[in-house]
């Protein structure tokens, strides 16, 4: 996944799956390139990314999650931690 600002001034959330088939082959597919309001902070692309994955009802199949190293990246993170807290399925910040 990645955020950035849109030559229009848009924040923009893409996120990409990498998933294995039924078959045993690798595919991806684009999840979701939306428009996020406010700040870039890690709170409201989790906001955004833990509602992808509710439409999609993924939340059990987040295994990883590659982004750079940008500082609200951490700060997702550990508000993705607490948000699946919330649900039964449990995600580790730190692995």
């Amino acid at each position: 996944m990645d955020m950035w600002t849109s030559p229009n001034h848009q924040g923009l959330l893409g996120i990409v799956a990498h998933f294995v088939d039924r078959n045993g082959l690798l595919n991806r597919a684009l999840l979701a390139l939306w428009k996020v309001e406010g700040v870039h902070s890690g709170e409201n692309q989790c906001r955004t990314f833990v509602r992808v994955l509710g439409e999609y009802r993924i939340q059990h199949k987040t295994g990883y999650i590659i982004m750079d190293n940008a500082s609200n990246n951490d700060t997702f993170m550990e508000h993705l931690e607490i948000a699946q807290l919330d649900s039964r399925y449990h995600f580790n910040a730190g692995e």
